[in-house]
């Protein structure tokens, strides 16, 4: 019936519409649960992808502040020790240098971190090694321009005098290298300084270790001073003890010493004297120079505490002298009283004290000076006692 309520068709519909409502909620429902599930799991996954990343980044910088300290440890160029001529292939060499310290520092941390080998293993070890070995290298180099600038100061200040331990043909190249104006060009080969001159001649920084050494001036002052000391030590009646000896002789091997090799060769070999007297013949020097660094300074500081036992031995044999009777006048003055010369009272260090005169009518008489005043009214002594024991 039309218009007629039909119970059956309304809960049909009724049904319907609240099965779609509850769908579609439930759709609704599960689309927002989807999605924040999703954005929380996107959420934790970018987390996690920044946190490796933050990670990464930091491990990096680690590796490359590591690798950046490294670099720094080989050092700069030192311009204040380094010739002029000198300081641009030292520059090349730093830069070469640092680059390779750099590489070998990536190629570690790559084997490391990329590929698992251990800090310890052989592969990374002997990077480790390389670098260690580079970095050596520009050290010897700064070495080689400090050594040279040193030699060259005092080839300078030494005016040129070489020791007579250099043979003449290496006189003429450091004659050459050593020029004011540095005529020479230098190159690093193998991690060492090389030197070439105009005339194509090359020198290594093994030559000029080997072959170099000058004169040593100041060692040779400080002999002749201490010439002076031990003989004036002797002269005025001092004593020169065991204790004397050894303090001497350790002041000597410590100066010596402080030489180096240098100012051992040029004592082996110079006139440190300054009277054309050396301290060995050739062939002491020749033995000498086969033995060990440590027993050629003993052998030299024995020979220089001998030798200072000589000057100290004339000094006190002249200390000595001057305590005895003088000859000559005070002599004649002795034997006149018929008492033999040497027990005269007058003495070297004061031989005028008593003399012989002549008047002009060609009278002879003796004369003393007691309290500064002359007297010649007669003959003089200490004491008339004296005069009597002597006499007697």
């Amino acid at each position: 019936m039309q218009g007629q309520y039909n119970n059956k068709d309304m809960a049909k519909t009724t049904f319907g519409a609240v099965n779609t409502a509850l769908v579609q909620g439930a759709a609704a429902a599960y689309k927002d649960y989807s999605t924040d599930s999703f954005n929380k799991a996107n959420q934790a996954v970018t987390k996690l992808f920044e946190a490796k990343q933050s990670k990464e980044k930091a491990e990096k910088e680690k590796i490359q502040n590591s690798i950046q300290a490294s670099i720094a440890e080989i050092g700069d160029v030192d311009i204040s020790k380094t010739p002029p001529e000198q300081r641009d292939a030292q520059f090349a060499a730093l830069n070469d240098i640092r680059g390779n310290v750099a590489n070998l520092e990536n190629q570690k941390y790559e084997l490391i971190n990329k590929y698992g080998f251990s800090p310890n293993s052989k592969e990374v070890l002997d990077i480790v090694n390389q670098i260690s070995q580079s970095k050596q290298q520009f050290g010897m180099i700064s070495k080689d321009a400090e050594t040279f600038q040193a030699m060259r100061q005092e080839f300078i200040n030494n005016g040129g005098q070489y020791s007579k331990g250099v043979p003449i043909e290496v006189q003429d190249k450091l004659d050459k290298l050593f020029a004011k104006n540095g005529q020479y060009t230098t190159e690093i080969i193998n991690g060492r300084q090389v030197y070439k001159t105009e005339d194509g001649a090359v020198i290594t920084n093994e030559d000029l270790q080997k072959g170099y050494f000058l004169k040593d001036s100041k060692m040779a002052t400080y002999v002749m001073d201490g010439v002076d000391k031990i003989y004036s030590k002797g002269n005025s009646g001092k004593d020169f003890t065991n204790t004397d000896e050894m303090v001497l002789g350790q002041s000597i091997k410590n100066e010596i010493l402080a030489g180096g090799a240098e100012r051992v060769a040029s004592m082996l070999h110079d006139d440190i004297f300054g009277m054309n007297i050396d301290l060995f013949t050739d062939a002491e020097t020749a033995a000498i120079e086969a033995l060990p660094f440590e027993d050629q300074v003993n052998r030299i500081t024995n020979k220089l505490v001998g030798h200072y036992k000589n000057v100290y031995n004339d000094g006190k044999k002249a200390y000595d002298a001057k305590q005895q009777p003088a000859p000559g006048v005070e002599g004649d003055f002795a034997k006149s009283f018929g008492i033999a010369p040497s027990i005269n009272v007058g003495t070297k260090s004061n031989p005028e004290r008593v003399f012989k005169k002549t008047d002009k009518d060609g009278k002879t008489y003796y004369v003393r000076f007691v309290d500064g005043v002359e007297d010649e009214q007669g003959i003089k002594f200490y004491t008339l006692e004296d005069l009597q024991a002597y006499a007697g």
